[in-house]
């Protein structure tokens, strides 16, 4: 069961975790972020980055396997559909009955947490941030920890320009 608060901080984190523009160089820069945060926590994860619903980068670290493909691409599409964070469209449906017919479609989507969107801010979706191999919660908080580093790494170089 999700909190009200949970949600919160969900959209909040949505919000806040917006970019002017994003581009393949970005792409990149974000996957090796995961990577690195993956490596130190010895998370067996994999990763997608995905920009107009072209795959940029994916990769897989120690422990995942070409099954998690299938999860990867559940997560890139519910973020797709919704333009939220996969985890927040279950938070959304168990909390306030938001539901959407390709909810029903549990082949090609999922409302569980490792998807996350890429966007302006103003209405425009980029792309994706998408992990999975471990407990949804976490694949959600290991994409929000890192767009909240690389974002702060883009704030740092915008104030020393």
């Amino acid at each position: 069961m999700y909190t009200r608060e949970e949600l919160e901080q969900i959209v909040k984190d949505e919000e806040e975790l917006c970019f002017d523009s994003f581009e393949r160089e970005d792409a990149m820069e974000l996957a090796h972020i995961v990577f690195q945060l993956a490596s130190r926590e010895h998370a067996g994860i994999c990763c997608q980055v995905v920009l107009d619903d072209f795959e940029v980068v994916r990769f897989f670290l120690p422990g995942t396997d070409s099954s998690n493909i299938i999860w990867l691409t559940r997560k890139k599409n519910s973020v797709l559909a919704s333009g939220w964070s996969s985890l927040r469209c279950g938070m959304e449906a168990e909390l306030n009955g938001v539901t959407k017919p390709w909810h029903a479609d549990t082949v090609h989507y999922v409302i569980r947490g490792g998807g996350f969107p890429i966007h302006d801010g103003k209405g425009r979706l980029f792309g994706a941030l998408c992990v999975s191999g471990l407990a949804h919660p976490e694949d959600h908080r290991l994409c929000v920890q890192a767009l909240r580093e690389y974002h702060s790494r883009i704030k740092k170089q915008e104030a020393h320009s």
